[in-house]
């Protein structure tokens, strides 16, 4: 043993383990080294910043944030008539952080509202749309047209939501797209604690090179979690999920739940 060190192994002698770790070192300087043409300029004044030959004007940009939220929230008022279902103080928000039990998530700790399925009461009861009626035979049906339309309107909010966490969070887009509000396979994405709502990526693309993985959490600015609270617990996701069996099927009904 002591003969295959000291031929392949011991250092400054000039053996295969030597020869492979100062040619890698060579390589490794040379392409730390390599010139490369920079990708982002900053105006003086701060202002503006140029990414990939794309001009962003930093002004532009929060602008835009602004009207996304207020967007959001106005499609939300025009589903619920400007009510807020969700009467539960944030601080009283339970989660348990290690559950990893399929199917858990802090909207398990509910009631969040003030009776079972207020939103969706409110649609049927409440709203502009005629969402069901009975028919000549005594039966429920559905008004599948005003379906499609609430379910076009919360799509737009889902959309503007995540348009929203992709701006404020680090993730990438396809790994965004991947967050899960509730255990699966996996665990969850979406966590609520000490008044905090935040994003926390556990797996990412080294995940399976290292054999570990890396929890990278992002928390949600209250302006936004405020509607994502709304969103999830005030009923909206829940109608999502019951409008989707109804008008497309089961195994899309399901992914609402995620």
């Amino acid at each position: 043993m002591i003969e295959v060190h000291e031929s392949s192994l011991a250092l400054g002698t000039n053996c295969v383990y030597n020869v492979l770790y100062e040619l890698q070192q060579f390589t490794s300087s040379l392409s730390f080294n390599q010139i490369r043409t920079p990708k982002l300029f900053w105006s003086d004044g701060m202002d503006r910043v140029t990414i990939s030959g794309e001009t962003l004007v930093l002004a532009t940009f929060r602008s835009g944030i602004q009207r996304l939220l207020a967007d959001t929230r106005s499609l939300m008022d025009k589903l619920t008539g400007g009510r807020r279902f969700v009467i539960k103080p944030r601080d009283q928000f339970r989660d348990d952080l290690p559950n990893t039990t399929r199917g858990y998530s802090w909207l398990s700790n509910g009631p969040f509202t003030e009776f079972p399925h207020a939103f969706i009461t409110h649609l049927i009861h409440g709203s502009q749309w005629e969402f069901a009626y009975l028919n000549d035979s005594g039966m429920l049906s559905w008004n599948i047209p005003a379906v499609h339309h609430v379910m076009d309107l919360l799509s737009q909010i889902n959309g503007n939501l995540m348009t929203l966490n992709y701006i404020f969070s680090d993730n990438r887009a396809t790994q965004l797209c991947d967050q899960t509000i509730r255990n699966g396979l996996q665990p969850r994405n979406l966590y609520f604690a000490l008044n905090w709502m935040f994003w926390l990526t556990c797996r990412t693309k080294t995940s399976n090179l290292t054999g570990m993985d890396a929890c990278i959490p992002t928390f949600i600015p209250p302006i936004l979690s405020d509607m994502m609270i709304e969103y999830l617990a005030g009923g909206m996701r829940e109608a999502e999920q019951v409008f989707a069996n109804i008008v497309f099927s089961k195994e899309t009904a399901s992914l609402y739940h995620k």
